[in-house]
């Protein structure tokens, strides 16, 4: 991803016209569905956000390295009738880099490779997003081992082989709107793991351990 905004920049005259570097405070939001834009997240840790229920609920996050506004390369009419409104929130000061998306697509046609390594990144986004369904059946006490587990490599969470970290921004209640669960359930379940010494607190962290989740998720 790097590379391909160092070439959206390489005319200075140009990118000054259609690429802006963007700093994005704390709970500001970094993209919405109705920008025209296509957003580089460089920097920074977000929270994707759906409007459903008539409230704004978590799906997953991004850390660094995140494409926001893939919907911008189709005909707007596709999207017209389906009524889908979603957002990005920062969960830390993020560095974001905008890019108007006819500039980003004349640059793909140019240089094709570019047009890989932007859908390798997309691709890689939509599959952590859909993998979080593959255990929608199974138990929340597994799906939130499964959850944890996927959003601890996209934050790059692991202190060591068994010890994962994640930040305080992390909240039982972002994780109960992913699993499209209560709150009250999440937090129980964390309860529980608190006193079976899978989940512990350093300050504001939860420190959880991954070979509990493992067993968790795959029982013997």
């Amino acid at each position: 991803m790097d590379k391909m905004i160092d070439f959206l920049q390489q005319d200075k005259i140009l990118s000054s016209i259609y690429v802006n570097n963007l700093t994005i405070s704390e709970k500001e939001i970094v993209y919405s569905s109705d920008y025209s834009d296509t957003f580089f997240l460089t920097e920074g840790t977000a929270v994707l956000e759906v409007y459903s229920n008539n409230r704004w609920e978590a799906l997953t996050v991004f850390k660094d390295k995140g494409l926001l506004g893939q919907e911008t390369f189709s005909e707007k009419t596709i999207f017209n009738g389906m009524e889908f409104e979603y957002r990005v929130k920062a969960l830390t000061t993020c560095q974001v880099v905008r890019v108007d998306t006819d500039y980003l697509m004349n640059h793909m046609y140019v240089v094709p490779k570019m047009l890989f390594d932007y859908l390798e990144t997309n691709t890689m986004q939509y599959i952590m997003i859909v993998d979080n369904y593959k255990l929608v059946r199974h138990k929340l006490e597994q799906r939130l081992a499964d959850l944890l587990l996927k959003w601890a490599i996209i934050l790059n969470a692991y202190r060591s082989d068994d010890e994962i970290i994640f930040p305080n921004y992390i909240k039982y209640k972002m994780l109960a709107e992913a699993l499209r669960s209560s709150k009250q359930r999440v937090y129980n379940i964390l309860k529980q793991w608190e006193d079976g010494n899978i989940l512990s607190r350093e300050e504001d962290n939860m420190v959880i351990s991954y070979l509990g989740l493992s067993d968790i998720i795959y029982p013997q």
